[in-house]
């Protein structure tokens, strides 16, 4: 088998069901060895790919997947011991976005926060990064009003490509940035945290070197 994110190396197949949707979070332990995973409802056919994560033990962490039957490839360049986890939850509900490419079209999150999902290929290709080494992806953007201080913590993990989360006071310049986050990889967990006080902010999804897909993008404001 082959996977997108992978070289035809050896492989394992795994295989779990879901009797209802639910959150999946899958933990392959190859120790420090680096392997390739991917979940696919559908065994050794790419375009059915839910996610695929390359790293030493990597995780994938999926949201509301509908019941049914997953497989889980496992490949690596070496023949690790492999321990292998999946956990379901939830699920979360998610909120779709589109049209979200620009500031001037940001989509509005809820001071309850939440998980929305995207993608940035149609995205504009104007706002870059000065805290992070490189955001010249296309974008989604996001608005955030805060009427008093909040804590906000946003998570790309479970994205299809390598993220850049970027937050931008308003304005919506790159001069802006008050904070940015460059995750690892492809659904690797690129977090920011950041106190905010109250006022107008812009949080962008971006990708890494002119990286761009499907997205998602978790979102809290504590008090």
């Amino acid at each position: 088998h082959t996977v997108s994110c992978g070289l035809p190396y050896r492989d394992v197949v795994y295989t779990f069901e879901l009797d209802a949707p639910k959150d999946v979070f899958v933990q392959v332990d190859s120790g420090n060895t680096f392997a390739y995973a991917a979940v696919s409802n559908d065994c050794g056919n790419i375009a059915a790919e839910r996610l695929c994560i390359a790293g030493a033990s990597p995780g994938l962490r999926m949201w509301n997947v509908p019941a049914g039957t997953y497989y889980l490839l496992v490949e690596s360049f070496a023949s690790p011991s492999l321990a292998i986890n999946v956990a379901a939850t939830g699920p979360t509900p998610t909120t779709p976005v589109t049209g979200n490419t620009s500031c001037n079209s940001a989509y509005a999150i809820p001071a309850t926060g939440g998980v929305f999902t995207g993608s940035t290929v149609a995205g504009g290709v104007m706002l870059d990064t000065i805290q992070c080494l490189d955001a010249s992806g296309p974008e989604a953007v996001f608005m955030i009003e805060l009427d008093t201080p909040r804590t906000l913590t946003a998570s790309t993990e479970g994205s299809a490509f390598d993220t850049v989360l970027s937050l931008r006071q308003a304005g919506c310049t790159d001069a802006s940035e008050v904070a940015c986050n460059d995750s690892a990889g492809a659904g690797d967990t690129g977090v920011l945290a950041k106190a905010l006080t109250a006022g107008t902010y812009y949080l962008a999804v971006d990708g890494f070197s002119g990286a761009a897909g499907d997205y998602v993008l978790a979102v809290s404001l504590a008090p």
